[in-house]
């Protein structure tokens, strides 16, 4: 556990480009906010990260009112929103019970252990009053690396499951989904026509990026970059043969693919 948390406090997972100027994560932000009722006055959002997404929505001049709640001190350091972030943890919310209008949880439950799924959920839906907003990726075929160090294989952003509509449905005992939506951009369709994908020709696939953390020994990507002194030498990417890759872009066809699930999920039981 202590590896998980520390993989959060790198601060160059938090970087104000990494949302607010990034076409995709706007257009995941725009629909979320369009999924907001207009009798919102009090929002809490969980997991906030950096507070991109309330950064996003002060910008829309709704008259709610935001907080965010965020577990990476790291993340609360690199804060690019004007409302308030709390330090703590979502299986721990310091508020009374239906304290807020609406919850969300944006990218967030995608991540949580085991250990505390439940219990973070439990809390979620303990201190919305009426609504709670999910964004998690949409049926996502997670790929893991290798830790260059131990040899132990995982996800490196932490991803530990995957969600549908099916899933989404089921998250919380006392509210259903009233409104959800698929966030999808486009992609070059490497796999149209020859039935696989190209990009697994010039890219080694398992190499440990530079933000990730080993859960297992705790090696740091970063510090295969930093060319320490090991007993062998880290793997090296293939080299990529650009006019090649730039001619296919200019003949290849493109295709819509599915990259997020927002659900809007409305209480029905008190």
């Amino acid at each position: 556990m202590n590896n998980e948390l520390n993989y959060y406090e790198n601060k160059d997972l938090w970087p104000k480009e990494r949302y607010l100027k990034n076409d995709l994560e706007l257009k995941r932000f725009m629909q979320c906010a369009d999924m907001i009722p207009g009798c919102v006055t009090s929002l809490l959002d969980v997991g906030t990260g950096n507070g991109a997404f309330i950064s996003y929505l002060e910008t829309q001049n709704k008259p709610i009112n935001y907080l965010g709640v965020e577990r990476s001190k790291a993340a609360i350091e690199c804060r690019v929103c004007k409302s308030d972030i709390l330090r703590g943890s979502i299986d721990n919310l310091q508020f009374e019970d239906h304290s807020f209008d609406l919850v969300s949880a944006l990218e967030v439950i995608e991540h949580l252990p085991y250990i505390n799924y439940n219990k973070c959920l439990t809390e979620i839906e303990r201190v919305a009053k009426n609504y709670i907003l999910v964004a998690v990726p949409y049926r996502e075929k997670r790929k893991n690396v290798k830790c260059f160090y131990c040899g132990c294989h995982f996800n490196p952003i932490y991803h530990m499951r995957s969600f549908d509509l099916e899933k989404n449905e089921e998250l919380f005992k006392d509210f259903q989904v009233i409104n959800y939506k698929i966030v999808t951009r486009e992609v070059y369709a490497w796999s149209f026509l020859i039935g696989f994908n190209l990009s697994n020709i010039f890219i080694k696939k398992n190499v440990m990026p530079d933000y990730s953390l080993c859960p297992q020994c705790g090696f740091s990507g970063s510090l295969i970059s930093s060319n320490i002194n090991l007993q062998s030498s880290p793997p090296s990417l293939p080299a990529k043969p650009s006019y090649f890759k730039e001619l296919l872009k200019s003949i290849w066809p493109k295709k819509e693919q599915e990259v997020w699930i927002i659900t809007l999920h409305k209480r029905f039981k008190t």
